[in-house]
């Protein structure tokens, strides 16, 4: 597990990002505005990346096309992160994480608590669909194009957005922020990693927390979740 200090020469610091170019040279260039542009930088990077072969190809299934790449919601002035494992093919088609069945679960569940999304900069771990050898459904992604991945875009986005606090949603997305420790004694808990704070609760796809027990569970760590929220913001 690369230390994030450790990882490149990528350094956010908005002294140093004034923009040199046209109307945008304006020393007075807020730090919001600045982390709107490095992340659109990364963002552009992001979509033509090729770093391994995930990133390579077109996703297709029957006539529809669409790029396998999904940065993130863009949310530069967030203070909280949320992190998934990678976008699935819905996410893909629309270009937007975390907008499928189990997106939809977390955002009903949010707003039961006076909570939404605009609270949160959603990303992934890994940012293309995983394919499996059928070519259309996914599967997780292997710990090479984690490496990958996280260490050219995840790290740097948790450079620029500086999260108050990570909250990772399911066992993969966890482990990777935290690899020695056991996901399930994590739920619901506030657990230091490399990254900074991060806040594991169960992934809301609906075969996960179909299960009344689980959905119970679920919905306790959300309402916890909120409350950290409304303590921090």
């Amino acid at each position: 597990m690369p230390m994030i200090n450790d990882i490149n020469e990528f350094d956010f610091d908005h002294r140093k990002c004034k923009p040199h170019y046209g109307l945008m040279h304006n020393p007075d260039t807020s730090l919001e505005e600045n982390k709107k542009i490095m992340l659109m930088g990364l963002q552009n990077f992001c979509m033509c990346c090729r770093l391994c072969p995930i990133g390579c190809s077109l996703i297709e299934k029957g006539e529809d096309k669409c790029d396998p790449h999904v940065m993130s919601n863009m949310m530069f002035n967030a203070k909280f992160m949320v992190i998934g494992q990678n976008p699935g093919i819905n996410e893909c088609r629309a270009g937007t994480p975390f907008i499928g069945d189990a997106g939809k679960n977390f955002d009903e569940e949010l707003e039961n608590n006076g909570i939404d999304r605009t609270y949160f900069y959603i990303s992934n771990v890994v940012k293309c669909f995983t394919r499996k050898a059928d070519g259309t459904n996914n599967r997780k992604p292997n710990a090479k194009e984690k490496e990958t991945c996280s260490v050219t875009f995840l790290a740097n986005e948790i450079k620029i957005i500086k999260p108050k606090l990570i909250i990772t949603l399911g066992e993969s997305s966890f482990s990777f922020f935290c690899p020695d420790e056991k996901y399930g004694d994590r739920l619901g808990k506030i657990t230091k990693s490399d990254f900074g704070k991060v806040y594991a609760i169960y992934h809301p796809s609906p075969m996960n927390i179909n299960d009344p027990a689980r959905r119970k569970l679920f919905n306790r760590q959300v309402e916890l979740l909120a409350k950290l929220i409304k303590k921090t913001s």
